[in-house]
This record gives structure tokens, C-alpha cells and sequence, in this order.
């Protein structure tokens, strides 16, 4: 069954959660990562959360509003630019536990797999309303796709930390492309920086039309 970052299990969110709070406390120590907690729990992050349930009670939209809140709590004690850094790693550890690489033999169409991994992944979140999502026909060897919508930049721009949306940008390509080393994602535009939209490309290192030849002598 593939892994779905939008319906985590509680243990897994209990998982995700203590990373989180792991990766504030080694980059900007246990001062901060207190106040990272303590952020977590405020009355006013709860009523935000009890807010989002209106378009979709979604864990990923909790941990937008959760990054928000640590990280305004974080810029009082050490400066908004260490401040995101920790918001970032922390975002980026979070997703990389989300994003274990699925088995597969060394010859499956790389292509194939990411397109049904990407296409399975971002349903879940269009469904929430997190997403609006456009498929693109993209160039040989390439899987490319537009993101119209990005809850998440809508809830930290709300919030008034548009700039934390970034650090879920940055978490995407582990998460969408399963931490595989051959798989690459390009973006030369997203909201967070001011677009309009997302456009995403996705490539395949290496020789694609040798290890779709060898995948079908084996079959």
C-alpha cells in the first residue's frame, strides 16, 4: 500500500511529530524547541487548527499551522532567518519520514512508478482541497504537472508568515519523488515565490529507454 502523507496513522503522527520537534532542538537547541512546544499548544494554535476542519481536517494543513505558529514563536528568540532555517529542516526531516523509498527491482520503468506514486499522492491531497492540480503533456522521459491552488500558502500567508510556505515547497521532492536518487524534480515557478502557480518536471537519471528495454526482456 503506498504511503499517504494526508492520513497518517496516530503512531505515525506521534513519529512525525517527535522528529519534528528532534530536528528545532539540534538546530536551534532546547530553549527553542520548548518554545516550539509550547507554540504546538497555545490556545491559538488549536483555534486555527478547529478553523481548517471547514476545508478538510487534514494533518498536513496541522502541520501548516503548526510551522506557523513554532516559527513566530522561534523569530522572538533567535531572528526570522534562523528562525525559517529550523522551520526547514524540521518541515524537510518531517517529509522524509513520510517518503521511504517503495520497493521495487532495479529494472521497473522508474517513469511509470513515479507517475502512479505523484498522481496517487496528489489525489489524496485534491480531494482534501489542499491541491488543484493540472497534468500536463510533458517531454520524453519527463512527468510535469501544475499546481493552480496551494492551501498551505493560503494558511501561512493568513497567518502572516507567507514565507514558511517555502519550507513545504522544499519538503515536496522527497515526499513526491519517494527520497529516490534517481528521480529529480525541477521547478522554475511556485506561488510561494510569487507565480501565479507551480510548475513541476519531474526527470529520470540515467539511460530511461536501456532500463524500460531490460524490464521488458524480463517480463
Amino acid at each position: 500500500m503506498p504511503l499517504d502523507p494526508f492520513h497518517p496513522s496516530p503512531l505515525r503522527r506521534t513519529r512525525l511529530l517527535a522528529t519534528y520537534l528532534e530536528e528545532i532542538r539540534r538546530k536551534a537547541g532546547v530553549l527553542a524547541a520548548a518554545r516550539a512546544i509550547a507554540a504546538l499548544s497555545a490556545p491559538a494554535t488549536f483555534r486555527r487548527q478547529a478553523a481548517l476542519a471547514g476545508v478538510g481536517a487534514s494533518p498536513i494543513l496541522y502541520a501548516a499551522v503548526g510551522a506557523v505558529a513554532c516559527y513566530h514563536a522561534l523569530v522572538r528568540s533567535i531572528g526570522p532567518h534562523r528562525a525559517l532555517g529550523t522551520i526547514r529542516a524540521a518541515v524537510v526531516a518531517a517529509a522524509r519520514h513520510l517518503a521511504l523509498p517503495s520497493p521495487r527491482t532495479p529494472d521497473d520503468d522508474p517513469l511509470e512508478a513515479l507517475a502512479e506514486a505523484i498522481e496517487a499522492t496528489l489525489s489524496s491531497g485534491q480531494e482534501l482541497g489542499i491541491y488543484d492540480v493540472r497534468w500536463l503533456e510533458g517531454a520524453p522521459g519527463t512527468v510535469q504537472l501544475e499546481i493552480l491552488r496551494c492551501r498551505i500558502h493560503e494558511i501561512c500567508h493568513a497567518a502572516g508568515a507567507p514565507e514558511v510556505t517555502s519550507c513545504f515547497c522544499d519538503a515536496e521532492s522527497p515526499l513526491l519523488t519517494r527520497a529516490d536518487p534517481q528521480l529529480v524534480l525541477v521547478r522554475d515557478m511556485t506561488i510561494a515565490r510569487g507565480a501565479p502557480l507551480c510548475r513541476f518536471t519531474f526527470h529520470v537519471v540515467g539511460d530511461l529507454t536501456a532500463r524500460r528495454a531490460r524490464a521488458a526482456a524480463g517480463a
